[in-house]
């Protein structure tokens, strides 16, 4: 494969610790940590880690390109308990009766208003890396950024959903286009445990929008436990959707080869593409909600290296944000493709 470089951008408010907040969710701070200390450890992709500018975090005009005023007044509100309500709302902590689940108020250490200032500065670290790729994009190269972080790709125009309090990806992928004229797609291939059904809704709203999922083909949405007739958004399709039945772990990968070429050969090629490069598909997952789907550490080196040679291939300049990875173990995930990206480990 041809070495080529990339930059690797970190936030220290990505490593966020949710218990800080009262929130009972296995969304830990190591996932971004060890594969930071690993990324530093290694020879050549070291020189390539930037600190993400918080200047860079999205603005209201920039929010406003693919979010609803109505969800942007309580985005933006300065009153912590309407912040609270929204948060608790965002990580399914409040069950239709009212009753917290999975949220204790006696372990909260921080205010509300700080956790929303560090998923919109979050927020910059995906604007960062997608921006990163304009210059490439204007010389048709092929070339690569990825965020520790980012890809709440559950959040829909007007409003959060599953842990995922705004489209971090629309956002930045439409900051963008405002800067480009080309009228080639924007891709986003979401390879996330649960389906991108946020970053899927948003297809009637862009036409420039194509999105490509493979995902569990049960378990999300999710409904509470005994809330059968909870209502739910509803779902709108991606641009192709692979659902996987937690037999068919062992074709995972063949079925996203598959799909993706069908994907180029539906959409044409795009100006980019934006790579949701979820770890819960592993194994090694702690969410409940990622049991039927389980990859090996070797499945998931595989997928990762398909995707990027895919792209190269192709000449598709690509952005890598994380997605969903939860425990302690999913960092491992990361590391071996980095080790990839390095070139310090030889693979066939």
């Amino acid at each position: 494969m041809e070495r080529e470089s990339g930059v690797i951008f970190y936030s220290t408010v990505a490593a966020r610790q949710l218990s800080d907040y009262g929130i009972q969710i296995p969304l830990l701070p190591e996932r971004i940590d060890r594969t930071l200390a690993h990324i530093q450890s290694l020879p050549r992709l070291k020189k390539h880690l930037q600190k993400v500018d918080e200047k860079l975090v999205p603005t209201a005009q920039d929010f406003a390109l693919v979010h609803d005023p109505a969800f942007l007044q309580q985005l933006f509100s300065q009153h912590e308990d309407q912040v609270q309500k929204l948060l608790l709302a965002c990580y399914e902590c409040i069950l239709p009766d009212g009753r917290y689940h999975r949220f204790d108020p006696k372990k909260v250490r921080g205010t509300f208003l700080e956790l929303r200032k560090e998923l919109l500065l979050e927020g910059a670290g995906t604007m960062a890396a997608v921006l990163e790729l304009a210059s490439l994009l204007k010389a048709e190269k092929f070339g690569w950024s990825f965020f520790l972080g980012g890809g709440m790709h559950h959040a829909r125009t007007n409003g959060p959903s599953g842990f995922c309090l705004y489209n971090d990806i629309v956002v930045a992928l439409a900051k963008l286009r405002t800067s480009l004229s080309s009228t080639l797609p924007f891709w986003v291939v979401d390879v996330d445990a649960h389906m991108g059904d946020g970053t899927a809704s948003f297809g009637p709203q862009f036409s420039w929008l194509k999105t490509f999922s493979i995902h569990m083909a049960r378990g999300w949405p999710l409904c509470f436990p005994n809330e059968s007739q909870t209502a739910l958004p509803r779902i709108l399709p991606s641009t192709m959707d692979i659902p996987i039945e937690s037999h068919e772990a062992g074709i995972y990968n063949q079925k996203l080869k598959a799909g993706l070429e069908k994907f180029l050969d539906l959409t044409g090629k795009p100006v980019m593409a934006l790579v949701v490069l979820g770890a819960d598909p592993f194994e090694g997952d702690a969410l409940p909600s990622t049991s039927k789907l389980k990859l090996t550490l070797a499945q998931m080196l595989e997928r990762d290296i398909f995707l990027h040679k895919f792209m190269q291939h192709h000449q598709i300049p690509v952005t890598y944000v994380m997605g969903g990875g939860y425990g302690e173990e999913t960092w491992k995930c990361y590391a071996q493709f980095f080790d990839f990206l390095d070139g310090s480990a030889h693979f066939s």
